[in-house]
């Protein structure tokens, strides 16, 4: 939704990865806070439901609970998330077809993780690509 507020935005995403590369390269300490997610995604580590936690707590409270669950069709899910921007609610579907199926036990892991995917990966994308797109031309991927 950065693109809403500024058409250059992806710009800028690749100017910060070129500038976070380039402090790495030659030393220099950047003052600025980064969620473990960001980390993994530069080092090329892999993303785990547990990551959440530190994007959102709440969101990792609510995973947590959904796979506790003795039986999760009593929660009334679907396959979707509702997201809000600019003060709107729209609602995206996780998969194809996704606000017709029903979150069950059998396929509530698929969920966890679809959600998961959606919100380390898929709703921040572009900037996302930008971002390690600058980077790694600093810092190659094989180093």
């Amino acid at each position: 939704s950065s693109g809403i507020a500024n058409e250059l935005h992806l710009r800028y995403f690749y100017f910060l990865g070129r500038v976070m590369g380039k402090a790495l390269f030659d030393g220099h300490v950047i003052p600025a806070h980064m969620t473990r997610p960001l980390y993994k995604h530069l080092l090329g580590f892999p993303i785990t439901q547990e990551d959440i936690e530190f994007v959102d707590a709440q969101v990792h409270k609510s995973m947590k609970d959904i796979r506790e669950c003795d039986d999760v069709e009593y929660l009334y899910l679907d396959f979707t998330t509702a997201v809000r921007v600019f003060g709107e609610t729209q609602t995206i579907e996780l998969k194809p077809g996704g606000a017709d199926i029903e979150v069950t036990n059998e396929n509530r892991e698929q969920y966890l993780h679809l959600l998961v995917k959606y919100i380390l990966f898929d709703r921040i994308a572009p900037q996302l690509a930008m971002l390690l797109r600058g980077f790694n031309e600093v810092i190659p991927p094989s180093i």
